[in-house]
């Protein structure tokens, strides 16, 4: 355990200067970190420990926890916030650790504007437990559908956790120890893709795959046009996107889109030589295989 410790002789009190004080209004007997240490290392975790000395009685405690990083740029905070009732806590990191790998940690109190840190202390992970990925929701999802990823251990990665859909990277907006909240990549190709959770170097895939929901054309207006006419085509389930990666086309012939709102989508009809008969509506996104045909044809007329 000694070769896995090492303490630095770093220490320090942090005033913070809010609401107009000084380090002159304060009585300098303050509650500090006297001693730190770590009960244990094994490969579920390392189990921390502080006790608090110097009138801790005299102050109201209303923070406290332990701080820890690898990079001091990247630094990890579990906090307390409920009564401290003994002059000693402690808390277990039980995941975001590597093997073998060097981490710091210092505790730290807050009483008043005052923050009190302990020494800073490095230590040798033998690893931690791993993410698990218990399940996702909902299974069939539009683009602009939130996915609700549920499983533990996930509030201690905040800079390695990773959430992928079929290997492209997604937006985590929100993350608890049991609880992922994250938006799609606008960048999918594919309707049925693999879901997967990666952090410290791990990943884990779930057992059931994420449907995307194919476009549908709703329905159009007028069924029957001149050239220049303008279309109206109610639209669902395309990229919530500029109408650069969504297309429109009669047949096999490309729309110019006139205006999108949403998902009204205004064209305008074709013109030119090969313009002629009656030939269904189809809606793409570029580049994928996500596609609709209308029920129904659109008719050209001559003027």
């Amino acid at each position: 355990m000694i070769d896995q410790i090492k303490k630095f002789s770093t220490f320090s009190i942090l005033l913070f200067l809010m609401f107009g004080c000084s380090i002159t209004d304060y009585d300098y007997d303050f509650p500090t970190i006297e001693e730190s240490s770590i009960e244990s290392i094994s490969e579920e975790g390392v189990v921390l420990s502080a006790k608090i000395s110097k009138n801790k009685s005299a102050y109201e405690i209303t923070e406290y926890g332990f701080i820890w990083w690898q990079n001091s740029v990247r630094k990890v905070t579990k906090t307390f916030e409920e009564p401290l009732e003994a002059d000693e806590f402690s808390f277990t990191i039980s995941s975001g650790l590597a093997a073998n790998e060097s981490y710091f940690y210092t505790p730290y109190i807050k009483f008043g504007n005052i923050k009190a840190e302990g020494e800073i202390t490095e230590f040798i992970s033998k690893g931690s437990q791993a993410v698990v990925f218990d399940d996702f929701y909902p299974k069939v999802i539009s683009w602009t559908d939130t996915l609700y990823i549920e499983g533990k251990n996930f509030s201690f990665h905040p800079y390695d956790l990773n959430v992928y859909v079929d290997q492209r990277l997604i937006q985590i907006v929100e993350v608890t120890d049991t609880k992922i909240k994250a938006f799609l990549p606008l960048n999918l190709t594919k309707r049925i893709n693999n879901v997967s959770i990666r952090a410290t170097g791990i990943e884990v895939k779930s057992d059931d795959q994420l449907t995307l929901l194919m476009p549908e054309i709703i329905d159009f207006t007028p069924k029957r046009a001149k050239e220049g006419d303008k279309i109206q085509i109610t639209v669902k389930n395309l990229l919530p996107l500029p109408y650069t990666f969504n297309k429109f086309y009669w047949g096999d012939q490309e729309f110019f889109v006139h205006e999108e709102r949403g998902n009204l989508i205004t064209v305008e009809m074709l013109s030119g030589s090969n313009v002629t008969g009656s030939k269904k509506i189809r809606a793409e996104i570029a580049n994928t295989e996500f596609f609709a045909e209308s029920d129904e044809d659109l008719i050209f007329v001559d003027n």
